[in-house]
């Protein structure tokens, strides 16, 4: 082995060839397994060891003591002056053992205001993602534009909104499993009773359409059980071939309207 010089250039060669191994430019890059490049990157790794046409492979290892809880590696993201911006992190998920190594990543960022970062987002070992609450008392799972046009948002009482243009909410799932289309404005959650499963909710004019084609039905059924008649007790039709509605009680037609 060998290192070698240049007018701009340095390098270091190994093996019995005196292949060409490293080369630091004359622009401060450091290129391993590529003798030139034209990004701005500091660091470029090309290929395999003994083979630079394939991919890239950059490794980051613990020695020993690996295992639940224990950082296997770390990149951080910090200012010339050493003040973190942002962290990845990969962390032992649980005790390893023969042939059974389980990890998770974690992402930390730095709120504006703070000196430290804190995690944000989690992907365990199952493959579970999970997702930091902020200040604000929700987190926000998915969100599409910058000014989220569309999000779903978790909270810490136990809802999940779906919400878009420019943040309003329009469905609200709670911690009762009640589903709220619209928005209660200042009422966090619906009044208990025995017709609050689903609320549909909002100033001016609200409503359901059922719409279905001019031969088929459309209906809205009432059942106290899970299978056969039990299952249709009540009913409301509407049958659009003949523009009739009928109302069903213990699965017989009470009334039709023509």
């Amino acid at each position: 082995a060998y290192t070698s010089i240049h007018t701009g250039y340095f390098t270091v060669n190994t093996g019995t060839s005196f292949a060409e191994r490293v080369r630091i430019d004359s622009s401060g890059r450091l290129l391993i397994g590529a003798t030139s490049s034209a990004g701005s990157a500091i660091l470029t790794v090309q290929g395999l060891a003994g083979n630079t046409t394939e991919q890239g492979i950059l490794a980051i290892r613990r020695s020993s003591n690996n295992g639940n809880n224990a950082k296997i590696g770390v990149i951080e993201f910090s200012g010339g002056d050493n003040n973190q911006a942002a962290i990845i992190q990969a962390v032992g998920d649980n005790t390893w053992g023969t042939d059974d190594y389980p990890g998770r990543l974690e992402f930390y960022t730095t709120a504006d205001g703070a000196s430290t970062p804190t995690e944000r987002l989690r992907i365990s070992s199952a493959g579970d993602v999970q997702i930091s609450m902020s200040g604000s008392g929700f987190a926000t799972l998915f969100r599409y534009g910058a000014n989220e046009d569309n999000y779903i948002r978790s909270g810490v009482n136990g809802f999940t909104a779906f919400g878009d243009h420019n943040g309003g909410e329009r469905m609200r799932i709670d911690s009762a499993g009640r589903v709220i289309i619209g928005s209660l404005g200042s009422a966090a959650q619906p009044s208990s009773g025995s017709a609050d499963d689903l609320v549909i909710a909002g100033s001016g004019n609200r409503g359901i359409t059922i719409n279905s084609t001019d031969s088929s039905e459309s209906g809205i059924f009432f059942a106290d059980g899970t299978s056969g008649s039990a299952q249709t007790e009540g009913q409301v039709v509407y049958f659009h071939s003949t523009n009739l509605m009928a109302f069903a009680t213990s699965n017989s037609y009470a009334l039709k309207i023509d």
